[in-house]
């Protein structure tokens, strides 16, 4: 008697029970068998479960029964038999339709099922409902789509309250000219009022205008070059060697050979509201400029010896208007107009701060090499 075909009869048998077992135990996958004509031939509880369809109703059915009316109509589930059978695989996201008429998000994978001379005589396919996913992801692009259009509207909010403030602030400027003869040259304590008076209105229409200016740029308006940084930085201490000194501190720049890639106005606009923004809140030490190479970057630092920052006033900072120490002067504007003007020249800022001790605000931009820069030029 040959007893290998009922040998194989009974491997066969223990396979498909093995497989069967398979199928209704993953209860958290939807696992179809269908024949090559796609009709339904195996329906586990996970497809009971995510289509809303009992085996017994499901059984024999094409598989067309689980794709929408769209789907069916541009042949998905053909197509996505014909490609198994032609490269042994199938998989995508779309979105699937439920006994009850309802859709849902799912990702699927379709391979051959094959008898034992290996011939395809059959597809299997497993969903995974994405439903969670999904609404995750349109979630976030709402949520996206949200903080742009604020970020707009701010933007042109800034745009015309830096525009039109400097008007009034002109006026008075001019008033401030005005009165500066008629008071009398024995009174110095007036005479420095007056001054201080002035150089804060000068200040904040300089402010205005820069949060104006950055807060309508964008990509297209930057003049990217390559250049050495210590053409900016040769401008930092004659520009804010006095406002130093006047509080005592120490302002020192460290020049470097490196070679950037940056807008040279624009990064000088970000570099001095840095260092104003030091010697505001630094009462004594030193504010020091430098610069960090790092492979394909250039790390320029500010760092100074002030009242340092506490973690949760750090996220907020380059808020508009936002202060640390609301008895300060000014308005809040420096580093806004740094992190604008920074977006527009897509050079990341990172602030490093511990209240007591000082802070570290560095920018990162592209470096450039000797030669580049040569070709370039």
């Amino acid at each position: 008697m040959d007893t290998s075909d009922c040998y194989d009869a009974s491997a066969d048998a223990r396979d498909a029970a093995r497989l069967r077992q398979i199928m209704d135990g993953a209860v958290e996958h939807a696992i179809i068998e269908m024949d090559l004509d796609r009709r339904v031939r195996g329906w586990n509880a996970g497809a009971e479960r995510l289509f809303g369809l009992s085996a017994e109703a499901a059984l024999g059915q094409s598989a067309d029964v689980i794709f929408t009316a769209e789907d069916r109509a541009t042949l998905v589930s053909a197509r996505e038999a014909a490609q198994v059978l032609r490269t042994g695989r199938a998989e995508g996201t779309l979105y699937y339709l439920r006994g009850d008429g309802s859709q849902f998000w799912a990702s699927s994978v379709t391979t051959p099922l094959r008898d034992a001379d290996g011939v395809p005589d059959g597809l299997l396919k497993i969903v995974r409902d994405q439903s969670g996913m999904r609404a995750a992801e349109e979630a976030l692009v709402r949520a996206l789509e949200v903080a742009r259009r604020s970020d707009e509207a701010r933007s042109r909010l800034m745009a015309v309250a830096g525009h039109d403030l400097r008007q009034p602030l002109q006026v008075i400027s001019m008033v401030l000219d005005l009165l500066r003869p008629s008071l009398k040259a024995t009174d110095g304590r007036s005479t420095r009022l007056l001054g201080l008076a002035q150089e804060a209105c000068g200040q904040l229409l300089a402010d205005l205008c820069a949060l104006a200016e950055a807060s309508t740029r964008s990509e297209a308006s930057a003049n990217m070059t390559a250049f050495p940084i210590a053409d900016v930085l040769s401008r930092i201490s004659p520009r804010w060697h006095h406002h130093a000194k006047a509080k005592g501190l120490r302002l020192r720049v460290q020049s470097s050979r490196a070679l950037v890639r940056s807008d040279p106005v624009m990064l000088t606009t970000i570099i001095g509201n840095l260092v104003g923004n030091a010697i505001k809140y630094t009462g004594q030490g030193s504010v020091l400029v430098g610069c960090r190479v790092r492979g394909s970057s250039v790390f320029l630092d500010v760092i100074d010896t002030g009242i340092g920052l506490a973690p949760e006033v750090q996220e907020r900072i380059f808020d508009a208007f936002s202060q640390i120490d609301t008895g300060s002067d000014g308005m809040g504007l420096g580093l806004s107009i740094v992190r604008r003007t920074a977006a527009v020249l897509g050079h990341p800022v990172q602030v490093q701060s511990e209240p007591g001790r000082g802070s570290r605000f560095t920018v990162e931009m592209p470096r450039v090499c000797s030669g580049e820069a040569a070709a370039q030029g």
